[in-house]
């Protein structure tokens, strides 16, 4: 049976989510990730080789976590498009949550590790993505005229608007934005009701 994390382990993890999320890979040190976890860097090197190692750990969970929130969602007795809602929910949430300036340096930082297991994990999320798209299409359950690739490129796009002071101050709060997104997602600018005639 695994042995449950140590309080120290623990500590050590929390403190370094929160500054790598503020202040991306590079700026922050061990020495800093230590004094915010209350733990010696003898701990932080029981547990992780370097930095990048601690990265890796850290991406790998969050990652994770992720898949497993998708695949609730995917997996759940709801409607394709109550479903296609939640997603919506979800990765706004997530942009909210992540400081997006400091997960692109992670994409873009130079350690080989951690470039080759985004790639790797990016490839397998987009594949099974599509795939959940590409079996909603053959059931009718999305605009044939529309392909998996682009609805997927779209939703991405839109968790990067989070990162846009201008458009986040059009809206009081995330609900009211996430839903507007919502509405735009599923009606474009012609409403629920206009737009009937062929395009």
């Amino acid at each position: 049976m695994t042995q449950p994390p140590s309080r120290k382990f623990v500590q050590l993890v929390d403190a370094a989510e929160i500054l790598l999320q503020r202040h991306g890979l590079q700026r922050v040190s061990v020495e800093e990730i230590c004094r915010q976890a209350g733990v010696s860097k003898m701990t932080f090197y029981k547990y992780f080789a370097n930095k990048v190692d601690l990265a890796k750990f850290l991406i790998a969970g969050m990652m994770d976590r992720m898949e497993k929130r998708y695949r609730d969602i995917m997996d759940g007795d709801a409607t394709f498009a109550e479903k296609m809602k939640q997603l919506i929910v979800m990765k706004m949430e997530k942009a909210e949550e992540f400081n997006l300036e400091s997960m692109g340096e992670l994409y873009r930082n130079p350690s080989t590790e951690i470039a080759v297991m985004l790639e790797k994990r990016s490839e397998s999320n987009i594949e099974m993505v599509l795939d959940d798209f590409a079996k909603a299409k053959v059931r009718g359950e999305m605009n044939p005229k529309i392909s998996p690739e682009f609805i997927l490129f779209v939703l991405n796009q839109m968790a990067l608007w989070m990162s846009d002071e201008a458009f986040l101050g059009m809206y009081d709060s995330l609900p009211e934005l996430t839903q507007e997104l919502i509405h735009f997602f599923f009606y474009g600018i012609l409403g629920e009701t206009g737009g009937k005639e062929e395009i």
